[in-house]
């Protein structure tokens, strides 16, 4: 009988944890846009950089209405670094 609650309590810490590392994680989004003539720019490459070294943690392209989203990131300190070929 110990067994089968100690189990149980194992799975469901385990859940619980899963749970917590899901919601500690968040998702960033944005539109890229051309300032001086307002058009969307689409397909730029949108990097996410960990701030402390600059090395690649995420990335993703901008669609053809300018939007992108960077999924299941992680809270840090980050730099947002957007280009596009011309």
């Amino acid at each position: 009988m110990l067994s089968k609650t100690f189990i149980r309590l194992g799975v469901f810490s385990l859940l619980f944890l899963c749970t917590a590392f899901a919601q500690a994680q968040t998702q960033i989004q944005g539109k890229t846009f051309d300032s001086s003539s307002n058009a969307n720019v689409r397909n730029a490459t949108i990097m996410l950089l960990k701030a402390k070294d600059s090395t690649l943690y995420a990335f993703a392209r901008s669609n053809s209405a300018g939007e992108f989203s960077l999924k299941k990131v992680r809270p840090d300190s980050y730099d947002l670094l957007i280009t596009y070929p011309q």
